[in-house]
């Protein structure tokens, strides 16, 4: 009898202690950060969250048309689709819904809901019936707070999804980077081709930082492609972007490029790429 009860006093610590760390972990992440994320940010938040956790060949999918997959990846030899869903109540059944659909066009072996809260109980019975992982409020707590490097490196990206563009320029030079750029360098902010770029073919180089570039067809409206997410290229990040190149800028577009990222820019003569 006394065994028995040893047995069941341990399981019910290891119970509370596991809660108990959960709960630690979701209390040392700043999530008003998160939830206040725009949804297309949030995506490219998850995309390096992921990235972080050993996911490969992790892209962001075209704003349009992405039959409800927001970001592709792979892992374990599989192909997986995410649906990222960045809401302030729970999550029903259409996330999970157009997530199944969506994995089968992209011919995914793994479909999951990613998501900054929770979800109903409806939801999560019609996930378990069409296989659809969700991955809720905790998930993302544990996978940010893993590791303390991994904590420290996705905090900052979401440090520096708060800074003010003046703010920006300041951490562009306190980074190393020279106040006056070279005149083929731009940094983080908002063009006009035909007006801020001249109009042409270009090829974009990474410089400095980490951010995205987006081409739209006029202010805010209509993007043009995906969205290309910047990091420096190296030995642990080789799957990261470093360049772009052939892009062709028509008059009246607008590039916008975000985070702290600062791109080389070059004419080229080579065969033209739509984004």
């Amino acid at each position: 009898m006394i065994v028995i009860i040893a047995i069941a006093i341990f399981f019910y610590l290891i119970v509370v202690l596991s809660k108990r760390s959960s709960e630690d972990t979701l209390v040392d992440i700043d999530f008003s950060k998160i939830d206040d994320m725009e949804g297309h940010r949030f995506e490219y938040f998850i995309a390096k969250v992921l990235r972080k956790n050993g996911f490969k060949n992790v892209n962001v999918t075209k704003a349009s048309g992405d039959y409800g997959v927001d970001i592709t990846a792979n892992k374990d030899n599989q192909k997986w689709a995410f649906q990222c869903k960045r809401y302030s109540s729970n999550l029903g059944l259409k996330p999970i819904q157009e997530i199944y659909a969506g994995a089968k066009k992209y011919e995914a072996d793994k479909a999951v809901v990613f998501t900054n809260v929770y979800f109903t109980p409806n939801a999560q019975t019609l996930a378990k019936t069409l296989n659809v992982e969700l991955w809720d409020r905790d998930t993302l707590a544990g996978m940010i707070g893993k590791d303390p490097e991994t904590k420290q490196s996705i905090e900052a990206d979401m440090e520096e999804e708060q800074t003010e563009p003046e703010q920006r320029q300041r951490k562009i030079r306190d980074n190393g980077v020279p106040l006056k750029l070279q005149k083929n360098q731009i940094p983080a902010g908002d063009y006009v081709v035909g007006k801020d770029i001249p109009v042409g073919v270009y090829n974009f180089k990474w410089v400095f930082g980490a951010g995205s570039f987006q081409k739209y067809k006029e202010e805010g409206n209509t993007t043009l492609g995906a969205c290309t997410y910047f990091e420096h290229v190296g030995v642990q990040y080789d799957y990261e972007y470093s360049q772009l190149i052939n892009v062709n800028c028509k008059d009246g577009e607008w590039i916008k490029i975000s985070g702290n990222l600062v791109l080389g820019i070059e004419k080229s003569e080579k065969p033209v790429i739509d984004l």
